[in-house]
């Protein structure tokens, strides 16, 4: 899922938020297992620690759609614009505008 591992810039918060994607699964009940697909975002807090805000969907598709089309409007919680500037998650250099 590394092609879907990017720095996005946040609409709200006018910082780079680092984001990446995994696959997964979650039981449901005691036989039944559902794929599900895991949004990560990372940035920093007040203090420069990292902080993370995942979201999970049952598809693919709804996943990037909301890493390219909503997560730069998606409120994040103990997010610190400033030491998330300052202190810049590392990763790829892939930026999504």
């Amino acid at each position: 899922m590394a092609d879907y591992t990017r720095h996005i810039y946040h609409q709200l918060h006018h910082c780079l938020v680092y984001s990446w994607l995994a696959e997964g699964h979650i039981k449901l009940h005691r036989h039944i297992v559902q794929e599900q697909f895991f949004l990560y975002t990372e940035y920093r807090d007040k203090v420069h620690a990292s902080q993370y805000t995942m979201f999970s969907f049952s598809t693919l598709q709804e996943a990037l759609t909301f890493q390219t089309e909503q997560l730069a409007y998606t409120k994040l919680s103990h997010i610190d614009p400033d030491m998330t500037q300052q202190y810049p998650i590392p990763g790829n250099n892939t930026y999504e505008p």
